[in-house]
């Protein structure tokens, strides 16, 4: 943890002194903390800790400022726990406040200590039903003055209810209520209170309930280091690295926090429900929450970076009041693409998705964009941008300047898609769209398992219905014929061996065939399949070449494999360079 070296820590506090900043409201929680999630064995465990002077860890808070607290929520500990009825925090009014600190690390262990010394705990009794109003006793921590008995600490803890409190009197247990020491302003206090109940003499009641004053009200136990950054970003990134230790954390889920806790509604639950639903369009896509926060931030025309003052008060209402329309405009982009042939395993940039749901929301996302033949044009225009954008990696590394750039040209744009004008804005720059022919010669390297290998054959096949059928990548010579024992039982020489191994999986050797159609091809010889399939029909046989730019005059046996690929990998050059230019 670098950033905290950078300074020292703070005079380490009482647990008292801390309590009463809680209790005062002085200690609050920012929106991106997570509900309090302990058990009351984890609660247990923490006050053992305490009690045999073991280390329960540092703490990480915050000094808020004024426009922190007014561009952000805030929330208040949680003092009497119900799994049922109480178990969210309350909203904290810090309407006029000063001087408040936010805890950034270690809610749960304060959240504990407050529960075990000031409040309750109240979870749900197996077999009973939920709406039993004895489901979820409430309960508070006691501590045995007569029983050393517990296994890994020398003193015994428990969350017990009316019922299960045992008599006082009995010779086992003698149950002290936690937090009445509280109640003993010094040590004499609990020299009388042992007397009265006729304990003095017994040494261990002495000695508990002694150690346990300490622990409270003597002992420093609260390290903590006090971060008085008035940047947003770096208290998120702290927040991220010390909360991430056991619990995968990611920027766009503290992003999520902060949306959420400025969204009237549900903001969590929408997200995650809208993520699984645009996955499951047609053959499935792997989008993320923070693939649907920039769409939401980029849509709402606010800044498109992915900083957390991005997602204060106001630009969230914005996003909230548009949010159908948003939703509306990321689905229909992504069925459109879905109709281009893409899909989780072939889409290799989730953002390039974001421009066209952007433009789709400009025009009012008409519902049969993707089969009217009166859109036809327009999805002939954006599927070439978008064909041209991955091939050219545009959104790859840092992306939202040119995501920026793009929805500003969309923003004037009065017609059709501009695909003219986007070309324009970035020729001669690393984000330029025009493929020349020495990158195309690069493109063409790509190999079977490149996600951008679809890209580059959907240019091969303008004409296809991606629509409505399902295409495969197909080895036009099968991929088991390439074992190198296999080509030197063939007699073939070192350097077509190495010709064969290091291009069978690359675009030349690459076609779509209908699912059924690749399905019955398998792993036949090509040219012994191409004459089964078209029947020894010449005529079919021929249109088939043309259709999938195989040589015409070219012997298609295996052992003349060098030369077919270098005569398809021509055809395959001037065909997609025609395209593209």
């Amino acid at each position: 943890m670098k950033e905290l070296r950078k300074h020292d820590f703070n005079d380490p506090i009482s647990i008292r002194e801390t309590l009463n900043s809680i209790s005062t409201r002085r200690y609050i929680l920012p929106a991106i903390q997570r509900e309090f999630i302990w058990s009351t064995d984890q609660i247990i465990c923490l006050f053992e800790s305490i009690m045999d002077r073991l280390i329960i860890g540092s703490f990480l808070f915050w000094t808020t400022n004024d426009d922190t607290l007014q561009n952000f929520h805030f929330y208040h500990f949680i003092e009497n726990y119900h799994k049922k009825d109480n178990r969210h925090n309350q909203r904290a009014d810090v309407t006029g406040e000063k001087n408040l600190v936010a805890v950034l690390d270690g809610q749960q262990r304060l959240t504990a200590l407050y529960i075990g010394l000031k409040g309750s705990y109240a979870e749900k009794i197996k077999h009973k039903r939920r709406n039993n109003p004895g489901a979820y006793p409430v309960k508070k921590l006691y501590l045995n003055l007569l029983d050393e008995g517990a296994k890994e600490s020398s003193y015994e803890f428990a969350f017990l209810g009316q019922r299960e409190m045992t008599d006082n009197a009995s010779q086992k247990a003698y149950w002290f209520r936690v937090g009445d020491i509280l109640n003993f302003d010094n040590k004499e206090d609990i020299k009388q209170y042992l007397i009265e109940r006729n304990l003095f003499d017994n040494k261990f009641a002495r000695q508990a309930l002694q150690r346990l004053w300490e622990a409270v009200n003597e002992e420093k136990y609260i390290h903590y280091f006090l971060e008085s950054s008035d940047d947003i970003e770096r208290v998120l990134k702290l927040f991220i690295r010390v909360n991430s230790a056991g619990t995968d954390l990611t920027y766009s889920d503290m992003l999520l926090s902060v949306a959420t806790a400025q969204w009237k509604g549900d903001a969590r639950e929408e997200i995650t429900q809208f993520v699984d639903s645009i996955n499951d369009i047609k053959d499935g896509f792997d989008f993320k929450k923070d693939f649907v926060l920039k769409s939401a931030a980029t849509l709402a025309d606010l800044d498109v970076a992915f900083r957390v003052k991005n997602f204060n008060r106001e630009n969230v209402e914005k996003i909230e009041s548009e949010w159908s329309d948003i939703k509306y405009s990321v689905e229909l982009a992504i069925r459109l693409i879905a109709s281009f042939g893409y899909c989780e395993e072939n889409l290799p940039s989730a953002n390039a998705v974001i421009p066209i749901a952007y433009y789709l929301k400009k025009i009012g996302h008409p519902e049969r964009f993707i089969d009217s033949g009166h859109f036809e044009e327009e999805r002939k225009r954006i599927k070439k941008w978008f064909t041209l954008t991955l091939l050219k990696r545009v959104f790859s590394g840092q992306s939202d300047a040119t995501l920026s750039s793009i929805r500003k040209i969309l923003q004037e744009s009065e017609e059709t898609f501009p695909l003219e004008k986007i070309i324009e804005e970035f020729r001669g720059t690393n984000k330029g769209l025009e493929i020349t022919g020495q990158e195309l010669e690069r493109i063409l390297e790509t190999k079977y398992g490149n996600a951008l290998s679809f890209s580059i054959l959907s240019l091969v096949y303008p004409y296809l219905d991606l629509r409505n059928n399902k295409f495969h990548k197909d080895h036009i010579f099968p991929k088991k014929f390439f074992k190198k024992g296999d080509l030197w039982k063939l007699r073939f020489s070192d350097e077509d061996v190495e010709f064969y191994m290091e291009n069978y999986d690359k675009i030349a050797n690459l076609q779509l065939l209908l699912g059924p159609v690749n399905n019955e091809k398998g792993g036949k010889d090509f040219q012994e399949w191409l004459e089964d399939y078209n029947s020894g029909d010449q005529k079919k046989k021929e249109q088939f070449k043309r259709d999938h730019l195989i040589p015409l005059d070219t012997d298609l046996s295996f052992e003349n494999f060098r030369d077919f690929f270098g005569k398809r990998r021509k055809l395959v050059f001037e065909k997609i360079f025609s395209i593209l230019n």
